[in-house]
């Protein structure tokens, strides 16, 4: 080694050396690390300054590394990350020996004052915990729980998805009349609520009306534009619309719900008025409300709107305005894909829900990295239930397939099968776990010609291994995929459709597409332990049946449950969108006289 470092004063190599710098680049492979070999052939992993460099910083931050004085750093054979001091700031003390024992760490903290121990193997860990010395030594210096610091070399804290699909730039507008230009005559929708089969040269020439239209009555770039309706055209014409003006799609019922998340709509408009007084007495576009101040106006989908908002057919007779077509069509060219196109809440599980803003930028992508990881069809027709899981409405435009809407916003099983089989249907492209137990499980599932369905995407809760194996008994030659992250995230994972079943039952699948995760130690963090039954109308169950129901389904793989309780309704959270399980815990100790432990 001193040879070496002797070589390297030579003042030409140390000029190649700088030069040098500048043409690395931190993707470049830098290490390479092997798997343990406990599946088979150990596995080369390349790994780049650019991956090494994150996943420390992230770790370093999630876990709260210091970021001045001592940490103890026990192995250098795991590399990655001796870069502490250069991301966080500390020093690391790496001990004489590279298998230290409990004594020889204890020992190294008291003298250090060590404030952390950068990485500790699981079984190490156990042998300090453990050690009958521990309490001779000062370790008042680590400024967190030991345990808070102690990581398995297999815990993934950073992930990231594979990145050899790059991702697009295109904005909505540009998708849609690239799209409409290459297939103006192929069905992207069916609508079986009207009737209606909508072609992308529809979707253009209505969207680009509305775009004026809506521009006619005072919506501008950044604007937010809310709806209440579904399973109708209309819904995809004002999403492009709205898009190609720059505006801000959203869900209306999160807006104007609040103490009202009770209160019926039942698609009619009357109720607008019990929101909005205002309306009785307003000029169309000159609203002007409390509750929502910026709301300026209505357009409602009946022939006649009354005082105060506009008809539909109005906002698109506006936009036959030449000019106003004119500036649509400029505005196209100063959009950006990273411009915020669509407002989504969390379901407020956690307390008030949180918005979050999506780009087209990210739901393009998005789904076309979904629709690939799962084999969704670039041709035929796909069953989609929900208009409310606005992400995927694109498929059309990044798979190719034509997605047939139920007449219901909610439909049955017995509607979802009667489509499938009318439409030929060759999947599902998103189906909610209590759906799809309903479907799988109906009684008359036989009755229907399923043969050309072949995937079928599920959501919204981790699939359990029982209904992955129901699902491959009645419908064999259909493979069930599942979705992870599908709210306010988007898709973040999926089990992959070249899966075995084994393995569905089990894991969230891979990462999609540029995905990327940190993980974030969270101590509330807990296993599900509450499971909420619904039973249909007219149904009876007491608690033998119950507990034979649950195991039957796989709900309760080893421990019976302890309690049954049997509500009239379930607490909701704030957007009426999930169980609220805070509120259903603490009804479940009054209830049952329980008692929160210490």
């Amino acid at each position: 080694m001193e040879e070496v470092q002797r070589l390297g004063n030579d003042e030409s190599l140390l000029a190649e050396v700088r030069t040098l710098q500048d043409q690395l680049s931190c993707r470049d492979t830098f290490m390479l690390g092997f798997t343990s070999g406990s599946t088979g052939q150990p596995k080369c992993v390349e790994l780049s300054t650019y991956a090494i460099h994150n996943n420390i910083r992230f770790i370093g931050k999630a876990i709260g590394m210091p970021n001045e004085g001592t940490a103890l750093y026990p192995y250098l054979t795991f590399r990655f990350a001796v870069i502490y001091p250069f991301t966080a700031g500390c020093t690391l003390v790496v001990p004489a020996s590279s298998s230290p024992s409990s004594r020889e760490m204890l020992e190294i903290l008291q003298e250090e004052k060590c404030k952390a121990i950068g990485i500790l193997y699981l079984k190490e860990c156990h042998g300090l915990f453990h050690d009958p010395h521990l309490g001779d030594y000062d370790l008042s210096s680590l400024d967190r729980d030991l345990r808070d610091y102690s990581f398995t070399v297999n815990t993934m804290s950073y992930m990231r998805g594979a990145t050899d699909d790059p991702l697009l730039d295109v904005t909505f507008g540009q998708l849609l009349d690239d799209t409409a230009a290459r297939w103006p005559d192929r069905e992207a929708f069916v609508f079986k609520k009207t009737g209606s089969r909508v072609t992308f040269a529809d979707i253009q020439e209505h969207t680009t009306r509305l775009a004026a239209g809506l521009k006619a009555i005072g919506t501008a770039r950044g604007d937010v534009v809310a709806w209440l309706f579904g399973h109708r055209p209309e819904w995809i014409y004002l999403y492009f619309a709205v898009a190609k003006l720059g505006a801000i799609a959203t869900g209306v019922k999160v807006l104007i719900m609040g103490d009202l998340g009770t209160e019926s709509t039942d698609g009619k408009t009357s109720f607008l008025s019990t929101l909005f007084p205002e309306i009785k007495t307003a000029n169309p576009g000159m609203l002007k409300t409390d509750r929502i101040p910026t709301l300026t106006s209505i357009v409602v989908l009946e022939d006649r709107a009354g005082n105060g908002a506009y008809t539909m057919e109005e906002v698109q007779r506006l936009g036959n305005d030449e000019s106003l077509l004119a500036e649509v069509r400029t505005l196209q060219d100063q959009l950006s894909c990273h411009d915020t196109l669509l407002l989504r809440f969390t379901s407020g599980s956690t307390g008030q829900p949180k918005c979050v803003e999506l780009s087209t930028y990210a739901i393009h992508n998005n789904i076309r990295f979904i629709g690939k990881a799962t084999g969704m069809p670039n041709e035929g027709t796909a069953l989609y239930p929900y208009m409310s899981f606005q992400f995927a409405v694109i498929y059309p435009f990044t798979v190719g397939c034509t997605l047939v809407f139920p007449a219901s916003l909610s439909p049955s099983s017995v509607e979802m099968l009667e489509i499938l089989q009318e439409e030929r249907c060759k999947a599902i492209c998103v189906l909610y776990l209590k759906e799809c137990h309903g479907l799988f499980h109906d009684p008359h599932l036989a009755d229907y010609d399923l043969s050309s369905l072949n995937r079928v995407l599920v959501t919204g809760n981790v699939t359990p291994k029982s209904l992955v194996d129901h699902a491959a008994k009645v419908l064999p030659n259909a493979k069930m995929l599942v979705g992870y992250g599908g709210t306010e995230f988007l898709f973040l994972t999926s089990a992959a459709a070249e899966m075995v079943v084994e393995g569905k039952g089990s894991t969230v699948g891979k990462l999609l597409q540029h995905a990327e995760v940190v993980g974030v130690p969270d101590p509330t963090s807990v296993e599900e332990i509450c499971a909420c039954i619904i039973l249909k109308e007219g149904q009876t169950a007491d608690s033998q049946e119950m507990r034979k129901s649950c195991v039957d389904s796989g709900i309760v793989p080893k421990e019976m449950p302890g309690y049954f309780l049997f509500m009239d309704e379930f607490p909701m959270t704030l957007t009426r969108r999930k169980v609220d399980r805070k509120k259903l815990r603490l009804i479940a100790m009054e209830k049952l006289g329980l008692k929160k432990e210490a």
